[in-house]
């Protein structure tokens, strides 16, 4: 018969062992080579649902500012290297935007439907159903180059369908992180631009049935002082979790928010809060609350 005291005796060397060399525990850890796989004549159509909140107070004074938008994104797949790195034509198929301010009017805009334009969405629905840019972006998300094909607003910039993948295999629970590239830049009232150094982080929260959850949030590096340059900086600093099908090879949905209060910026009675959220799923990949409210079939 075994004596249970050597059970013992082999649960408590264990114990030590694993004390001793913790990595002979982590090296068990499963690792996942995170790449993405992108094939030519691919169409990824995405729903984007974005609100932004900003109240500013000076004094006793408290003004409200509203927008929302609904739109669909389509990233085309033009060409493919040996590499795996991909040329994307990128461009909008519909948009709905709303715009509520304090004391004005509220304003909305529908392109599937609407043939008056307000002013406000002028060039937003001039963008919409035209090529605007050629991106090329590689096996591990990077984008290597842009080409805008046409000018067009900041409320049609691309979603990020990709994000940096780290260049190892990783386990669970590891992080790394990639420097914003360029350097965000604030511009200031006497013409010069502040460069401001910033990275992302990001962290490889759980893999259930081959479905990775990434965290990341955006770091400040550059010290700042001047609460002007920090609301300038709020929409760069947003946190939030990204969807990553290990086998497809590619992201299917992410969500990320900003809530940041700046006080001082126009005297000690001021306060400026930032409140965004950004909602993204790609369409026709799986059906989700986005895509039902979006009613808009994939491509």
């Amino acid at each position: 018969m075994t004596c249970p005291r050597f059970f013992l005796v082999c649960a408590i060397g264990w114990l030590s062992v694993s004390a001793v060399f913790p990595q002979a525990v982590l090296s068990q850890e499963e690792k996942y080579l995170l790449r993405y796989r992108f094939h030519e004549g691919d169409t990824l159509c995405w729903n984007v649902v974005q609100t932004i909140r900003v109240t500013t107070t000076i004094n006793d004074l408290t003004e409200k500012l509203e927008t929302s938008s609904r739109s669909t994104k389509i990233w085309k797949v033009k060409e493919l290297s040996v590499d795996g790195t991909a040329l994307f034509e990128y461009g909008i198929r519909d948009v709905v935007m709303s715009h509520k301010q304090s004391g004005k009017d509220a304003m909305s805009f529908d392109s599937r439907q609407d043939a008056k334009i307000p002013a406000r969405f002028k060039i937003v629905a001039d963008s919409v159903g035209v090529p605007l840019s050629h991106i090329s972006i590689n096996a591990r998300g990077e984008t290597l180059k842009k080409l805008p094909l046409r000018p067009y607003a900041s409320g049609t910039e691309e979603n990020k369908i990709t994000i940096p993948l780290p260049e190892h295999p990783v386990a669970v629970g590891d992080i790394w992180t990639f420097p914003v590239q360029p350097p965000i830049e604030l511009p200031r009232p006497n013409g010069t631009v502040k460069k401001v150094n910033a990275r992302q982080r990001f962290t490889l929260e759980s893999v259930k049935t081959g479905l990775a959850t990434i965290r990341f949030e955006t770091q400040v590096l550059t010290p700042l002082d001047d609460p002007q340059d920090k609301i300038k900086l709020i929409n760069h600093l947003a946190k939030g979790t990204f969807q990553f099908d290990i086998d497809a090879g590619r992201t299917i949905s992410q969500d990320s928010t900003i809530d940041e209060r700046v006080s001082g910026y126009s005297g000690d009675a001021s306060t400026h809060h930032n409140q965004t959220r950004l909602e993204e799923c790609c369409c026709g990949y799986k059906t989700c609350e986005i895509c039902r409210d979006a009613q808009v079939a994939g491509p």
